[in-house]
């Protein structure tokens, strides 16, 4: 057996347990399915939607708008799970105390979220 097929049978056969996803925001907004596979469009040309604009934080981070717009839409999905061999995916919540009585709401801000649309 070769060392590419050992991993293969080792990997096939272990529990893979992702222990950190940023999918919850884009599930919350709306703009993620995890049902389908997504494939984000070429940074290249793309051009974000009329009146859209880029968060604060995003742009004092330089962020690219094609970044800053999907966010972590296209990199989590079950399909890609399944290909991967994902068994167990975990995310984090975090709440400040002042948030606690308004757990599930999102916040308004200046977010900039990909529309719905994105994930058909």
């Amino acid at each position: 057996m070769t060392h590419a097929q050992h991993a293969r049978t080792l990997h096939d056969s272990a529990i893979i347990i992702d222990g950190h996803s940023d999918i919850l925001m884009p599930m919350a907004d709306q703009r993620l399915d995890l049902a389908v596979r997504f494939d984000l469009p070429s940074p290249d040309g793309w051009e974000p939607p009329v009146g859209s604009a880029l968060s604060s934080l995003a742009r004092d981070l330089g962020f690219p708008a094609h970044a800053a717009y999907f966010g972590t839409t296209g990199h989590y999905d079950i399909p890609r799970w399944q290909a991967g061999g994902v068994t167990v995916q975990t995310c984090a919540i975090y709440l400040e105390d002042h948030q606690l009585d308004r757990a599930l709401q999102r916040g308004s801000g200046d977010d900039m979220g990909a529309p719905s649309s994105c994930t058909k």
